[in-house]
């Protein structure tokens, strides 16, 4: 299993290894940390556009020596649950490297930490979109990490994809998986009875994940939901 992970230097990844081990355990397992940033000499970005994936920034030579440094003292914790680490640091638009990272690397899927803060940003709703439009593999957006992650797995088994990934994130715990229809889909965003949730990234209720003014109670889950390709 190859999981993908854009983190911020100083990020030392114990809430995403705590869901990695619940899900998947830590053997054969590798994670590529990803830093995006912008050079300090450019400025043909939108400034609002580098907050998209935690730690977007300028950086000059000085400080992404830092960077580099910082990274390297913080796969420490990682490395010690038992992972295959490997990191990353580039320069340009976040959405754009982070998914050539994921389909150079061959990722198997994205790890993706986003706040409720951030989804009700707009701006952050729509990149965080970009990115589950383009990924070639499925994303896992997490706001926090929960007691219980995979022992009550809920998802929309609109693909054949879905329902795979579904059984293959239960069974390390034998978790329960249960088949849901749309209209089940915000009480398990609430957490009742489900502690993870899994649709097609491009079905039509999807979008509402990113921040939507249609569905504002999805921008409130407190359980992490992966978003399948189909």
């Amino acid at each position: 299993m190859r999981i993908l992970l854009p983190v911020r230097p100083d990020n030392d990844c114990s809430a995403q290894a705590r869901i990695i081990e619940a899900l998947f355990g830590h053997e054969d397992i590798s994670l590529l940390r990803i830093f995006v940033y912008r050079p300090a000499e450019l400025d043909a970005y939108d400034p609002q556009m580098l907050a998209v994936v935690p730690g977007i920034r300028r950086l000059d030579e000085d400080q992404l020596r830092e960077v580099v440094s910082a990274t390297k003292a913080h796969c420490r914790g990682l490395v010690e649950h038992g992972f295959h680490i490997e990191s990353a640091i580039v320069s340009g638009f976040p959405v754009d490297k982070i998914i050539d990272e994921a389909k150079s690397w061959k990722a198997d899927l994205i790890l993706l930490h986003v706040t409720q803060e951030k989804l009700h940003e707009c701006r952050i709703g729509r990149m965080v979109g970009a990115l589950i439009d383009s990924s070639p593999v499925p994303v896992l957006l997490y706001p926090k990490v929960v007691e219980t992650i995979g022992k009550n797995i809920h998802v929309l088994p609109e693909t054949k994809t879905a329902r795979q990934w579904a059984a293959r994130l239960a069974s390390r715990q034998n978790g329960e998986v249960r088949e849901v229809r749309e209209d089940e889909l915000p009480r398990a965003l609430s957490g009742e009875g489900c502690d993870l949730l899994i649709i097609p990234a491009h079905h039509h209720f999807a979008p509402s994940l990113l921040g939507s003014a249609e569905r504002r109670i999805v921008r409130h889950t407190d359980i992490p939901v992966m978003l399948v390709p189909s």
